[in-house]
């Protein structure tokens, strides 16, 4: 055999070789196949989240709590603070809310509270009444629960209103005078009204 004939034999072994390796290699491989995405805890937060909602839709409701009945004429209490000392004048002035005592109005009486203490305070001349001269208490005082003032022109009453307090009072001016009763019965709600005013 010549040489050239040998040549070309041997390319074309080493040719049909070199596929034959190519093949195994390709036949051994297999595709990766894509893993599945994890999951994510949002996901399953919010499932969890949707269960517990239509579980809370499904639950029958708390019933309602029962009005609360609302007494007219009644106010807060019965009074559970301490005792304290009479306010000062500056006390005074700063309240400008007044308290509902019957018939101070048409005798031109100012009625405030600071804390526990009722002051009524009469000044002017009030049509039928003339000018405010005195005041003094007739019963259920003492004890320093109670003070009276009196000027040209003014007469002052304050009373530490508590439960059990029972207090009369005549208040004098230059034609007519009247007696205040200050109460509130020991064990009971605490009045709207403070004090009633009578002629005499």
């Amino acid at each position: 055999m010549s040489g050239k004939i040998r040549w070309r034999w041997g390319l074309g072994l080493v040719t049909v070789l070199g596929m034959v390796a190519g093949c195994d290699k390709g036949g051994g491989e297999t595709e990766a196949k894509p893993e599945p995405p994890a999951k994510t805890e949002g996901a399953d937060s919010k499932k969890s989240l949707t269960s517990e909602v239509d579980k809370a839709a499904k639950e029958p409701a708390a019933p309602a709590a029962p009005p609360v009945e609302v007494v007219p004429g009644k106010e807060a209490g019965p009074f559970v603070g301490t005792k304290s000392a009479a306010p000062t004048t500056a006390e005074w002035d700063a309240q400008t809310r007044e308290v509902t005592v019957h018939g101070s109005s048409a005798r031109m009486c100012e009625t405030k509270m600071v804390r526990e203490w009722l002051r009524v305070s009469c000044r002017g001349e009030p049509d039928g009444y003339g000018q405010a001269q005195s005041v003094t208490v007739l019963s259920g005082g003492g004890k320093g629960d109670d003070f009276v003032f009196s000027g040209p022109g003014v007469a002052s009453l304050i009373v530490r209103f508590v439960p059990g307090v029972d207090l009369r009072a005549r208040f004098t001016w230059a034609l007519k005078s009247s007696t205040i009763h200050v109460y509130w019965p020991a064990g009971a709600p605490e009045t709207a009204y403070k004090g009633k005013f009578t002629d005499g």
